[in-house]
């Protein structure tokens, strides 16, 4: 669930007749000017309206068994993921339809926009375009994404169309096979009154399409937002489905809930929703701004053809690029490109030259690895990094290899695998200020990246930044949540800054999640129990450590130790 937003109306929820009330409470707060007699009259019109509202919504409301059949085969069920094809996150979406998105007169720019979209969906065989709307902290730092109907089959996603962290909503353009067919739901252009009735269907714990009923309990306005409070109870997974009212429509989008309190449940109103639709598109692939690997094999595959009189024909030159990249496994490859490198910059065309560079660069890169690897060996104590550090720092293929991801990055200043490039060849070279400077480029270029905080989160780690650092490495997990490694990292840095307490909880995170080997984790914990004085703690760890795997010898020096201490 959307965590930020859930402690803020958590706060105001709790807040009483301190916080913020109703519309007409907002409405009264926000007008500081207005006499007593005013604000009377507009809470007595907000309060007609609102019965108003209700005795029409009473009039056309369905049975709860017909307003299920009805909405049920719209909503859909989300599982994004990360780089490695791993399930990060899951929510719930429902489909809307084209005319809640086509608001323009036919022939505006929106229109021939959506008519572009349906036209490029409806190239694949048998395959429909339609419109997902979710919340936008079920797609924050998904690579991928599965979807799911509720026939069981599930639909492809073409790309994000619009995105609002604030409001966390999102809209997707998937297709669907033409034999499935869609339903859609419509929206409520009328606000849920207070005390209506309100159904939610979702997916919580993955459970698809489960349904529960509740009241609209409140009306919550901060930060320029509005927000619905319902009692429909709703888990995990239920982000991103719809809320609808009696008569059947979409009155708000779930997006958080509370454990600590009951029922406190909450939605993106169904007027934020439709103010959002009607904003301007700004379409990406998902992985966009989220994998640099899955934007290098992008500007691989793009090399492949080239525009000629208006149509898109095969390009040799493209595709002996395409295949070099794909030979560069082997240290015996990367020696033939850096020979031929004069070959490869003449033959490649003018608007893949930084392709051409970045693929000598690499193999630079690979050609110093190699170097150091027959040098350094296995683990490396402290000593042996800064011998590393220094080798690289003399190494002409790790200068050479600077030197092309620099002229990519001159010929192409928004391609992230350059900067990637520069900031893993600094970092190997223990330059750590310039390091920084190319991961600040990378963060910038790839927001939802986690490998990029992380590798700006080392930066800041060894230049001593440790807030910085811990601030990095968090967000990298929020992005990537099932990834252990990192929150070894986190402990690292609040075991330099001596903050043993939050390094043990970074250390029992990490093996909550299965980070291996555990007994490195429960041998840190030991240092750091017995760098507090907790000896007899210390000693547990260590000892917990040994039957995980520890080196007997490593442990017992400790334990040892931490005995000698306490006499």
């Amino acid at each position: 669930m959307y965590q930020g937003l859930r402690r803020t109306l958590l706060a105001l929820a709790l807040a009483g007749g301190a916080g913020c009330g109703g519309v007409a409470d907002c409405q009264r707060r926000g007008d500081q000017a207005g006499s007593a007699t005013a604000i009377s009259g507009t809470a007595w019109q907000l309060e007609k309206a609102s019965r108003h509202n209700l005795g029409e919504l009473q009039k056309r409301a369905l049975q709860p068994a017909e307003i299920y059949r009805r909405i049920s085969p719209a909503v859909v069920t989300i599982t994004t993921k990360n780089e490695a094809g791993q399930a990060i996150a899951s929510g719930s979406g429902f489909f809307i339809s084209f005319h809640d998105l086509n608001m323009d007169e036919a022939g505006s720019d929106r229109s021939k926009q959506l008519a572009l979209d349906s036209a490029i969906a409806s190239t694949v065989e048998d395959a429909t375009p339609a419109y997902v709307v979710t919340s936008y902290h079920v797609t924050e730092g998904a690579v991928s994404a599965n979807v799911s109907l509720h026939n069981g089959h599930s639909a492809c996603v073409v790309n994000a169309l619009l995105e609002d962290k604030q409001v966390d909503l999102a809209l997707w353009l998937v297709t669907v096979n033409s034999k499935d067919g869609i339903a859609t739901l419509e929206l409520s252009d009328v606000p849920a009154p207070v005390g209506s009735r309100a159904y939610a269907v979702g997916s919580p714990a993955g459970l698809e399409a489960s349904y529960s009923s509740g009241e609209i309990s409140g009306h919550r306005e901060f930060n320029n937002c509005k927000w619905l409070q319902t009692t429909a109870p709703i888990g995990r997974g239920s982000s991103g489905g719809p809320l609808v009212g009696p008569d059947g429509r979409v009155i708000g989008v779930i997006t958080a809930m509370n454990k600590a309190g009951q029922n406190l449940n909450f939605a993106v109103p169904s007027s934020t929703l439709q103010a959002f639709l009607a904003s301007r598109f700004h379409r990406r692939f998902l992985w966009e701004g989220v994998s640099i690997a899955r934007e290098e094999q992008h500007a691989r595959t793009a090399c492949l053809f080239k525009k000629q009189k208006q149509q898109v024909e095969p390009d040799p030159a493209g595709k002996a690029l395409f295949d070099a990249y794909n030979r560069l496994q082997s240290y015996d490859a990367a020696r033939q490109i850096v020979a031929n490198k004069d070959k490869w910059l003449k033959s490649t065309p003018k608007d893949h030259q930084y392709l051409a560079y970045m693929l000598i660069g690499k193999a630079h890169a690979g050609l110093a690895a190699q170097d150091a690897e027959r040098d350094h060996a296995g683990a490396l104590s402290e000593g042996q990094l800064a011998s590393q550090e220094e080798a690289y720092r003399n190494s002409a293929q790790s200068s050479d290899a600077i030197a092309c991801y620099t002229r990519a990055a001159l010929l192409k200043p928004d391609y992230s695998p350059c900067y990637d490039g520069l900031l893993g060849q600094y970092a190997r070279r223990g330059e750590f200020s310039k390091a920084l400077a190319a991961a600040n480029k990378l963060v910038s270029l790839v927001p939802k990246c986690f490998l990029a905080y992380e590798g700006r989160g080392r930066c800041y780690e060894r230049l001593g930044r440790y807030d910085l650092a811990v601030a990095d490495f968090k967000r990298a997990a929020e992005l990537n949540p099932i990834d252990a490694e990192i929150h070894t990292h986190v402990a690292e840095v609040y075991m330099a800054a001596r903050q043993h307490d939050k390094a043990v909880a970074s250390l029992e995170k990490a093996v909550e999640l299965g980070y291996t080997p555990s007994y490195l984790c429960y041998f840190n914990m030991g240092t750091c129990y017995s760098r507090d004085g907790k000896y007899l703690t210390a000693i547990a760890m260590y000892q917990k450590a040994k039957s995980a795997g520890a080196p007997t010898g490593d442990c017992d020096r400790e334990i040892a130790r931490c005995r000698a201490k306490r006499r």
